[in-house]
């Protein structure tokens, strides 16, 4: 199946590269930045273009992997014969399906992960969440899904909100408590690589049960002695921490 990517920022170019893996081929490639667009287009095999009138009526899948506020924009300049006759997906967890209502045949073929630059995942291990605009569309998104080994979820519009909530929590947020523990390190002059095995641990366990079931430190004890210290340090070194630091221990008291 040809695939054609608007847009070769982070998920863009991961899921071309994935497609190509699975033996898709990609047609054409889509920046408004031409060096870009060239760039995406040497290292998936495809054709660079730099306006999206020039995207050809001819491949199976028309990826909008743009910035959720984008989509819609994009979408209406897409050629009317595109919009009309071939299948067009966004792959963002924000954005409803009805963003791209425009067209006559839409999807979501939404990664739940989080992507850098240069990240190329092996998607096999990534879920691969789905909507679409019609049971016929939905089921060629499952082949799609298939196709690159990867487990589909099929969520209810109302669940979309909840999702893309829980990601940020869980990847978003956590990474700024590390980079916080990180910081909290450095003005100790401590090497911040002493964190990384409990960070991964505390990951890791996951896979055995529900994090609740997991939840140590001194707020769960109710240890106030070493939370007054805590506060105490921070009051005087990472000021700004302090409000956040009382927050969580009183939400981990009284949730869990």
């Amino acid at each position: 199946m040809q695939i054609h990517i608007i847009g070769t920022g982070k998920v863009g170019q991961a899921l071309g590269h994935a497609f190509l893996k699975a033996g898709h081929s990609i047609g054409q490639c889509y920046s408004r930045t031409p060096e870009k667009a060239q760039k995406a287009a040497e290292a998936l095999a495809g054709q660079a273009v730099f306006a999206l009138d020039q995207l050809e009526n001819q491949a199976g899948y028309y990826l909008l992997a743009v910035h959720d506020r984008a989509i819609a924009e994009v979408l209406a300049q897409l050629p009317q014969s595109i919009r009309n006759e071939r299948l067009i997906l966004h792959c963002s967890g924000a954005t409803p399906l009805s963003a791209l209502a425009q067209a006559k045949q839409y999807g979501i073929f939404y990664p739940l992960q989080s992507f850098h630059e240069g990240y190329l995942p092996d998607l096999a291990r990534i879920p691969i969440c789905l909507a679409a605009s019609s049971p016929v569309l939905l089921e060629q998104l499952k082949d799609l899904a298939k196709s690159l080994g990867c487990r589909y979820h099929l969520l209810a519009e109302e669940q979309w909100p909840a999702l893309h909530l829980a990601a940020v929590m869980v990847n978003n947020f956590s990474n700024y408590l590390f980079a916080m523990g990180q910081s909290i390190c450095e003005q100790a002059q401590i090497d911040p690589e002493i964190l990384f095995p409990l960070i991964l641990q505390s990951a890791q366990r996951l896979e055995e049960g529900p994090a609740k079931g997991f939840q140590t430190g001194p707020a769960i004890r109710g240890d106030q002695s070493s939370m007054q210290k805590h506060q105490a340090y921070l009051a005087e070194h990472q000021p700004q921490l302090l409000a956040l630091y009382q927050l969580l221990s009183q939400r981990i008291e009284e949730d869990l």
